[in-house]
């Protein structure tokens, strides 16, 4: 395996590694691995889809970003990145060896220890090169950090297992989305209690509970992609507060404006 340079970037959307390359050359591109708990049923949901020709990857910046967004003086350039490729004298390798080894690496340097569901968001793209300089067989991966740099707050259980019973009465009674509900997680210091993916024909996204309690939300129009991603928050969160929030993002599966308590995220 042959490391490639690492370096900092602005934003996942500013990424290339879903582009065709300079010249072309670039085709196949697909996620083999991803972070673990979006990984639980596997990376092909989180695969980009094709609009004319190239592909979409606001819907995977989103899920990246949300970590970064959501906390405290964010740096200038929150996305890392390198590539990691075989010598063109090894043989290709399946996608399953690929994901193998890039959640090896991710573990080795300490970026996403095995079984640490609080650690960064990352995914490997694969991608075939066709240049005869260099028509080898390499997976890139990206990583959003996560900035929740605010102190832990003291666990207040009862009130979170509340907030957990909200949500699931609301997924439960719910018929515009694909839902998924994961919790209650176990959640030391400033790790998220329960988390909900939302998947609409026009809406996606994740809402995360933390002790405190605080909810962040991250939200996606398909329809208006030109919009970006729209995130924000609240503390002291209650189950009705919660569950009204919950009823203004299905709101706007069915036609309303963005709820006014989230906002366009900031392009850093």
């Amino acid at each position: 395996m042959i490391l490639r340079a690492v370096r900092n970037g602005l934003r996942v959307t500013r990424t290339r590694r879903f582009g065709p390359g300079e010249n072309g050359e670039h085709h196949d591109q697909h996620l083999v691995a991803a972070w673990e708990t979006a990984a639980i049923g596997g990376v092909a949901e989180l695969q980009p889809p094709t609009v004319g020709g190239g592909f979409s990857v606001a819907r995977l910046a989103m899920l990246l970003e949300q970590p970064v967004l959501a906390g405290n003086n964010p740096p200038d350039k929150p996305v890392w990145h390198c590539s990691i490729h075989n010598h063109r004298d090894d043989p290709l390798l399946p996608d399953q060896q690929w994901a193998q080894i890039a959640v090896a690496f991710a573990d080795g340097v300490g970026l996403a220890p095995a079984g640490d569901r609080a650690s960064v968001r990352w995914v490997a793209v694969r991608r075939a090169d066709d240049r005869a300089s260099a028509p080898d067989d390499r997976i890139a991966t990206f990583v959003g950090m996560p900035l929740r740099d605010q102190p832990a707050q003291e666990p207040f259980e009862s009130r979170d297992l509340e907030l957990g019973a909200a949500l699931g009465a609301w997924s439960e009674a719910q018929t515009l989305f694909q839902l998924e509900l994961l919790g209650p997680l176990d959640a030391p210091g400033m790790d998220p209690t329960w988390l909900l993916r939302v998947v609409g024909h026009v809406l996606q996204a994740e809402l995360v509970l933390f002790y405190g309690p605080h909810v962040d939300v991250s939200a996606f129009r398909s329809t208006r992609p030109e919009d970006g991603l729209y995130v924000g928050g609240e503390t002291d969160i209650t189950p009705s507060r919660l569950t009204e929030m919950l009823d203004e993002l299905a709101a706007v599966e069915e036609g309303d404006a963005m709820p006014n308590w989230l906002r366009p995220a900031p392009d850093y």
